[in-house]
């Protein structure tokens, strides 16, 4: 800003200057109010001329948005038809096959996501692809929402080409929970509507009853009541079973759960995965078919069929428990978040067959059994859990005199377990 004032400055100090050296010359009909006129005139049009760049640039931006907007006229959707789709129209969703998919978003055709995928899906069914972050789990549900088509392969619905099937129809047949729940800021009624809005208040009430919405009934103002900006009066999960009641009022053929529990707590994804195992069960919902994207292990416990997905290919298949003795990709999943079947243990303290001290311990206070306590013993083993171990540290204790102390009663009742118990990495 300050080199433009010197600029204006410097122009009017050069004009002026001029303007009296051609007065003093002896110039008779220039005089100092014909200088000043000639300034300001000069002044004003160059101010002008500089306001018609920006006006040019609004020109050629305008130009290209008719353009994008008249090649949209000109040209309809291969996926969405708007002007007229003759495609077949679609009552019910039977199954979904995936028969040798290769795909590649198209902002990086050169980086393929799916890799040959083989897959089917009954009517009824519940089932889970699971796998870590990029192996393909959310692109098989964009493939099966249409949102894109495979590059290579077919995805079939009821053993006809998705291309081939009417896409308006198709969609009314399925519902869609994602990981954050868009809620309106509106009514809980107004909300649920918006999955049919001609639905009835027979239907609400149903698909309210099927989500399981027993706590908005307690409310004083029931399903009038409001929910707040994008949902904030309401917990993480009961704003997923308010959404699950919205996917649920159009009475979808099938459900897709899109990591719906990730982002709640243990005591909340509990609940939702009540409401989802409750949707197999209900005789209104008996033949709706579930497809869950998850994370988390404990959350596909109950599913008929798991797809473990890694690079673009699926690389096993199979129930829960099947898959958690097999020793593969989904063993080793399950078995970091604590959701492995444990063998009961029916062998002696210091067989190898016992499960860790931790586990053992776990298992009693959940049983309500009294713990095993010891107090004839005078010393622990020569190996304290952590706990007992740090505390001594905290109090100036050495390592090397750990072993040897008198551990209180209190303390130590938990550390009289054989050394085969204990897991010596952390020592």
């Amino acid at each position: 800003m300050g080199y433009i004032w010197l600029i204006y400055f410097s122009s009017m100090a050069v004009a002026f200057y001029y303007a009296m050296t051609l007065i003093y010359n002896g110039n008779q009909d220039l005089t100092s109010g014909k200088v000043m006129s000639a300034f300001f005139c000069v002044l004003t049009a160059g101010f002008m001329i500089g306001h018609i760049a920006p006006g040019i640039a609004g020109v050629a931006a305008a130009q290209v948005s008719m353009a994008r907007f008249f090649y949209i006229v000109k040209h309809d959707s291969v996926i969405q038809r708007r002007q007229q789709d003759e495609r077949q129209v679609l009552s019910e969703i039977e199954t979904f096959q995936l028969q040798d998919v290769h795909f590649a978003y198209p902002a990086r055709p050169d980086v393929p996501v799916l890799r040959g995928i083989t897959l089917t899906i009954r009517k009824g069914q519940k089932v889970a692809f699971v796998g870590e972050s990029g192996s393909g789990k959310s692109t098989i549900m964009a493939l099966l929402e249409r949102f894109y088509d495979p590059l290579e392969g077919a995805v079939l619905v009821n053993d006809v080409d998705l291309r081939k099937v009417n896409i308006k129809s198709y969609r009314k047949q399925i519902g869609y929970v994602g990981q954050e729940p868009v809620l309106f800021a509106t009514t809980v009624r107004a909300n649920i509507m918006q999955g049919c809005s001609g639905a009835t208040e027979e239907d609400l009430e149903a698909a309210a009853h099927s989500a399981q919405l027993d706590f908005v009934q307690k409310l004083p103002d029931g399903m009038d009541t409001y929910v707040g900006s994008g949902g904030s009066q309401f917990s993480g999960g009961q704003k997923q079973r308010i959404a699950i009641a919205r996917s649920l009022l159009k009475k979808p053929s099938v459900l897709f759960l899109d990591e719906a529990t990730s982002a709640l707590d243990r005591s909340s994804e509990k609940m939702i995965q009540e409401t989802i195992d409750q949707l197999g069960k209900s005789s209104k919902h008996g033949s709706m078919t579930i497809v869950t994207i998850a994370h988390r292990s404990s959350t596909v416990e109950n599913s008929d069929v798991i797809y473990v997905l890694e690079n673009g290919q699926v690389k096993e298949s199979g129930s829960h428990k099947d898959l958690a003795h097999q020793g593969g990709i989904y063993q080793a999943l399950a078995a970091s978040q604590g959701a492995v079947l444990r063998k009961a243990s029916t062998t002696s303290l210091g067989q190898v067959g016992r499960p860790p001290h931790s586990v053992y311990i776990a298992s009693m206070r959940r049983k309500k059994t009294k713990m095993p306590v010891t107090p004839a013993l005078p010393r622990p083993t020569r190996f304290p859990c952590r706990a007992c171990w740090a505390s001594q540290r905290s109090t100036g204790v050495s390592s090397s005199r750990a072993s040897s102390v008198h551990w209180p009663v209190e303390l130590a009742s938990h550390c009289w377990a054989p050394t085969s118990w204990w897991m010596p990495s952390w020592r």
